[in-house]
């Protein structure tokens, strides 16, 4: 069984008190490079479902780093979902890197955030595959 990897990114810079979303680009890796990724009626169902979930995941990381006192100037984020040529999700991964525009995180923080990424509604979905991670990061 061989496996193929599909990976969005998106970059993103921030408002408010809510960590509202002023600038959004969102990519995708194809054919070895990143290209632009456009959502339209003709965009394949699994780049509609990775988009989905990088989308729910940003989501909730922005949320609930405002809920802690944590305001965003940017981010970074990741996903890379591993497949088996039938589709079945082998493993996901998501990494998302922000920096800070005040606040002061702590690791209580950290997996606090984390714990409530595990809630978004594609999450809650998904069935784990055991080769799942999640990991946030912070720069002052």
């Amino acid at each position: 069984m061989s496996e193929r990897t599909t990976r969005m990114r998106f970059h993103s810079q921030y408002a408010g008190l809510e960590n509202a979303i002023k600038a959004l680009s969102v990519e995708q890796f194809l054919h070895g490079a990143w290209a632009p990724f456009e959502l339209t009626v003709r965009s394949p169902g699994f780049d509609i479902y990775t988009y989905s979930a990088l989308t729910c995941q940003h989501t909730y990381f922005r949320l609930n780093c405002a809920e802690k006192g944590l305001l965003l100037n940017s981010a970074i984020g990741e996903i890379a979902i591993t497949l088996a040529d039938n589709w079945k999700m082998l493993g996901i991964r998501v990494e998302i890197s922000a920096k800070l525009k005040s606040g002061t995180t702590t690791q209580e923080i950290e997996d606090y955030i984390l714990s409530r990424m595990e809630h978004c509604p594609v999450s809650i979905n998904t069935c784990p595959t055991g080769n799942d991670i999640t990991i946030i990061s912070f720069v002052e």
